[in-house]
């Protein structure tokens, strides 16, 4: 600090260093100061005022911070210098930039595999229909596509209840409870098999139902008999998801890779031994589903292969951490679970079976209609996988991180995922309309199905990019235990406001398919809108966090409880066996 500020000027008072020397805001205090202890003009007290000011570091232009004297005579800044700040703020950015991409490797991480599965099962169905139509009968494809949509339809209840499965495991993993991951599994495992029993009876009397309903009789019975053949592989099919699913949401992903990319070279392999036969006369149309049946089994005793011997032995999970005792339990056991696996299903269920509704309204309208609808639908199918695995993958990462106590990071997965989606559907949605003109050709030589379906497709770019916005959502929010508010959004947005729109639009409106793609992509856009806001302004994440930290926990703790009483119990006793010895 310059020597003359510890002197005191002759033409000013003390007042008027300590209104110097403080900060810049008090300048109108000094000038006041100045006026009423000297006699000076009014231009010397500017030219002074100037001086003295750019001596203690006050200056408009640069506005940087002032010094005091401290006891030394030294300078000391008022507030850190900007330095510091900055280094402050590149450090913070450096961990949010690592952060953010160890985050992006593990959504990737899920990502892949679950891509994989979903195709995978898609291509079992693709792979009957390809077999079967190579037969040169229409009425066994009409019989086998009918048999397969049914039953794809009525599967996904287990593929809703394995959505609250998800929900429990990763937050358990997320707090390392080994425990409690392997009693949820049990309870999804359970759960699935109350569930489906149902559906194996209607799927069994399924030839009854169609005829009841008034479907003709030789289609009636070709899907009753395929469904009947595909009926063993129900359990094994939920189960191998479940499993999937599992591996999963405990950072396991090798298996979930491999084991469909096998499962659709058996089945292939499958198909052609039992529809063709090879060295013998081939069963025929029946055979496709006895090949997925087999397929379905040969895919569930992989993963039980894999529960048994992997590496990072999950048997110790499932078996050696597992309270057996907790599996069964009704309170915070059971109750818990169905409270997010029954929404889970609604909501999942609702809007399978409203896509497959479409293609009821479609067929009212006319042949051409229906088959550019299949088309459109095929495309739009194919385009949903990527924003499907990523709600899993959101649904995981924000559950584990919610587990593991970790708001921040369950917040920053959430929005990561969704970014995601939405760079990727961007560019998945601007490849269809770019060549909606020439995709139809890869499905069809009729001119008139082609031109319907080409003017649809550009529709289904933007419908591409909302659904992925809104699946991915979804999926944060089913990793945030909020099932419930899916189940209502779906019900709400497809049943009172997607269907009764598309069907105004496409029958009143006269815009026919048109109209009904506009329907079902206005839904997605009013489901990514609201489920966006309810993410960014209405989720209290250390909230989530605390709950699913605690409810994760509690077998750990009980556990801890039981053994600390136990071993009271068992000290307790030990000295009174002493004390009775020693005083018989």
């Amino acid at each position: 600090m310059p020597q003359h500020l510890h002197e005191q000027p002759s033409n000013s008072s003390p007042d008027t260093l300590l209104h110097l020397t403080i900060n810049k805001t008090d300048t109108t205090i000094l000038n006041a100061t100045l006026h009423s202890s000297t006699s000076i003009n009014q231009d010397n007290d500017e030219r002074m005022l100037g001086e003295l000011s750019s001596e203690v570091g006050i200056h408009d232009e640069e506005k940087e911070f002032p010094t005091i004297l401290d006891d030394d005579g030294g300078d000391e800044e008022l507030i850190p210098n900007n330095g510091k700040n900055e280094n402050s703020l590149k450090e913070k950015l450096k961990d949010l930039f690592f952060n953010m991409k160890s985050q992006f490797k593990h959504m990737i991480d899920i990502a892949f595999p679950i891509i994989l599965m979903n195709v995978s099962n898609k291509m079992l169905g693709i792979e009957d229909l390809m077999f079967i139509g190579h037969l040169g009968n229409s009425q066994y494809m009409a019989g086998s596509a009918l048999g397969n949509a049914i039953f794809f339809s009525l599967s996904f209840i287990a593929v809703g209840i394995i959505s609250g499965q998800d929900t429990f495991v990763a937050q358990a993993f997320g707090a390392k409870n080994k425990p409690l991951v392997g009693v949820w599994m049990m309870r999804s495992f359970i759960t699935l098999i109350l569930f489906l029993l149902p559906v194996m009876v209607v799927l069994f009397f399924l030839e009854s139902i169609l005829n009841l309903v008034g479907m003709d009789e030789v289609t009636s019975h070709l899907s009753g008999q395929f469904v009947r053949y595909l009926l063993p592989g129900l359990i094994p099919f939920a189960f191998s998801r479940s499993t999937a699913r599992f591996l999963t949401s405990v950072n396991i992903r090798l298996p979930n890779t491999l084991i469909p990319i096998a499962a659709v070279i058996v089945n292939f392999g499958l198909n052609w031994l039992f529809v063709f036969g090879i060295g013998f006369k081939g069963i025929g149309f029946l055979g496709a589903a006895i090949a997925t049946t087999l397929t379905r089994l040969f895919i569930i005793f992989s993963y039980i292969y894999v529960l048994f011997h992997h590496r990072e032995n999950i048997r110790e999970i499932l078996i050696g951490a597992m309270k057996w005792d907790e599996v069964f339990k009704w309170e915070g056991g059971f109750k818990v679970f169905f409270k997010q696996a029954i929404p889970g299903t609604i909501g999942v269920c609702a809007e399978v079976w409203a896509f497959e509704f479409t293609t009821i309204v479609a067929s009212f309208i006319s042949a051409v209609q229906v088959a550019a609808h299949s088309i459109v639908f095929n495309i739009a199918s194919l385009s949903f996988m990527l924003p499907l695995a990523l709600s899993n993958a959101s649904c995981v990462m924000v559950g584990q991180k919610l587990g593991s106590n970790d708001p921040s990071g369950a917040k920053y997965a959430a929005y990561l995922c969704i970014f995601s989606s939405v760079v990727c559907m961007s560019v998945s949605g601007t490849i269809i309309g770019i060549c909606s003109r020439w995709i139809p050709l890869l499905y069809t030589t009729d001119e008139s199905v082609r031109s319907v379906a080409s003017s649809i497709l550009p529709i289904i770019s933007v419908f591409a990019i909302v659904d992925g916005i809104q699946r991915t959502s979804t999926g944060v929010l089913r990793g945030a235990s909020s099932q419930f508010l899916t189940m209502i959004l779906n019900l709400i947005a497809y049943y009172l406001f997607s269907l009764p729109v598309s069907s105004l639009l496409a029958f009143v409106a006269k815009l026919e398919l048109l109209g009904l793609w506009l329907g079902l992509t206005s839904c997605m856009v009013l489901m990514a809108v609201i489920v966006l806001i309810y993410i960014i302004f209405r989720i209290d994440w250390v909230k989530e966090a605390r709950i699913a930290h605690e409810r994760a926990n509690k077998i750990i703790v009980k556990t801890e409880k039981s053994e600390q009483e136990t071993n009271s119990n068992t000290s307790n006793t030990q000295e009174e066996e002493e004390t009775r010895i020693a005083n018989p």
